[in-house]
């Protein structure tokens, strides 16, 4: 939860509000969003004549094909990652990406649609455990089966409805979700630096809001730790 807070009015939070005043997702803000999660190397950059010319075709492509897959937003998960897939491929096939970007495309929707969605990435992956051979296509396909299969869509809206009402309701419970997969899938030396890096956050925080974020952790460890993700037993 800490670690979404800090990223959150750090970064993320900064962003999400640029695009919700624009009402889409425009090159820069994919640019940078492909820069921070580091999945930017994979999108083609302009040539040195289209950056003279204020041109980024590639970055405007696949900021268009998000922005309208985003107006028709299918409502499962399943589904969902069928669409990202299809963008995914496409970029590659036409050249807009030297890679099957299927990370990033899961990553730059989130800013467009954060409800009920979460990002796929190689540590959230191993965290749950997910397929984790072939295409990156295939384990992103994988990863969201497995998710669904764990009612993560019912487990995020329970944790929103925990944030609801305290100091940090702008927060999303499925981006906690994902810190949390993070987490579990990290290398040891990568969680205790996290670690470290958001004990010094806390320290730089008013002490009352240091402390308020402390409860609404202690509530939804309390509420949800024990059933967060396990999955469910086959109905006889």
């Amino acid at each position: 939860m800490v670690e979404h807070y800090r990223q959150w009015i750090c970064y993320d939070g900064i962003v999400f509000e640029q695009i919700r005043e624009e009402n889409k997702l425009s090159r820069k803000n994919l640019r940078q969003i492909a820069r921070r999660y580091e999945v930017g190397r994979g999108i083609t950059g302009a040539t040195d004549k289209q950056k003279k010319n204020g041109q980024d075709p590639h970055a405007d492509w696949l900021a268009s094909e998000l922005n309208s897959i985003s107006q028709g937003w299918p409502d499962t998960l399943k589904a969902r990652a069928e669409k990202c897939a299809e963008i995914a491929e496409c970029a590659k096939t036409n050249g807009h990406s030297k890679y099957l970007p299927a990370s990033a495309i899961t990553k730059l929707i989130w800013f467009i649609q954060p409800d009920g969605w979460t990002m796929f990435d190689n540590l959230a992956a191993l965290g749950l455990r997910s397929r984790n051979t072939g295409n990156s296509v295939i384990r992103m396909k994988a990863f969201y089966k497995e998710l669904a299969e764990r009612k993560f869509s019912n487990h995020a809206c329970s944790l929103n409805r925990t944030i609801q009402n305290t100091d940090f309701s702008d927060l999303y419970g499925e981006r906690i979700i994902d810190k949390f997969l993070m987490i579990l899938g990290a290398s040891v030396e990568w969680r205790e630096n996290l670690i470290q890096e958001n004990e010094i956050f806390l320290s730089l925080i008013p002490e009352s809001l240091k402390n308020n974020i402390h409860k609404l952790a202690k509530d939804i460890s309390d509420c949800h730790a024990d059933s967060l993700l396990k999955k469910e037993p086959e109905s006889s």
